[in-house]
């Protein structure tokens, strides 16, 4: 079976507190209220809501964070997003983009963070006031190197964080528009055994989220190979690089 890419990921801009002078994707179509997608200041970023899109969706990802600490929608005001070293893959920043997990709900973040660097993402801004859930906004970083996507695992924590977190593995969340036969994974070292396919054990109906807890090798790049079967249809199967510090 042919294996294809998840989706582009269109980035914009943050790099250590400062902007980059690079217009908001035009590929969206903001809602027409306070909330509608479109460059915001404080911390620097693009973020809103924005109308349906006309073309179908298929399987995409959605999430790849470390750890989400308890959120106080009374009190807290901000999140902390942190991206992970990645010069070790000769890259200095991350593309970092949020989208909400429900079905046909049009959120969007995007923002580019450098390599180890937080940002503290103002959920009261947007997130809060447009009635979403930071829980439900999945976060998913990228970095590029020459012609190749590599997808890193974002730190997510609330402003005051726990004194002594327990340790966490990274959680990947995928979601397909449609209800699914069976889902299955499988990750390995590039160039190395491709191994068994493991078989999602809970039935996924249409806009399920799909999560995968990775036992990721630190510094090393993985293949991630999914492969997700809607009802009375052949594969779709998707190849990805991923790569945890």
């Amino acid at each position: 079976m042919r294996f294809v890419g998840i989706g582009c990921l269109f980035v914009f801009l943050l790099a250590g507190g400062t902007a980059l002078a690079q217009p908001c994707p035009l590929a969206l179509r903001p809602a027409e209220d306070n909330f509608g997608y479109r460059h915001r200041s404080a911390p620097d970023r693009c973020e809103g809501l924005y109308s349906a899109p006309v073309a179908g969706e298929g399987l995409e990802l959605l999430s790849f964070v470390v750890g989400r600490s308890a959120f106080d929608r009374n009190n807290d005001r901000n999140l902390i997003i942190t991206a992970p070293d990645v010069h070790a893959l000769g890259a200095r920043e991350v593309a970092v983009i949020g989208r909400a997990l429900p079905l046909r709900v049009y959120y969007r973040m995007d923002v580019i963070l450098p390599s180890a660097g937080p940002m503290q993402w103002p959920v009261s801004e947007v997130v809060l006031p447009a009635g979403l859930e930071p829980a439900n906004i999945g976060l998913v970083g990228r970095v590029t190197t020459g012609d190749e996507s590599i997808y890193v695992p974002l730190r997510v924590s609330a402003p005051k964080p726990d004194p002594s977190p327990a340790a966490a593995q990274p959680m990947i969340i995928f979601r397909a528009p449609f209800d699914l036969e069976s889902f299955q994974w499988r990750l390995y070292e590039p160039g190395g055994t491709v191994q068994t396919w493991n078989k999602y054990g809970p039935a996924v109906r249409a806009g399920d989220p799909i999560a995968l807890t990775l036992a990721t090798p630190g510094g090393k790049v993985m293949t991630l190979d999914v492969a997700a079967r809607p009802v009375g249809s052949a594969f779709i199967q998707s190849r990805l690089k991923i790569f945890s510090p």
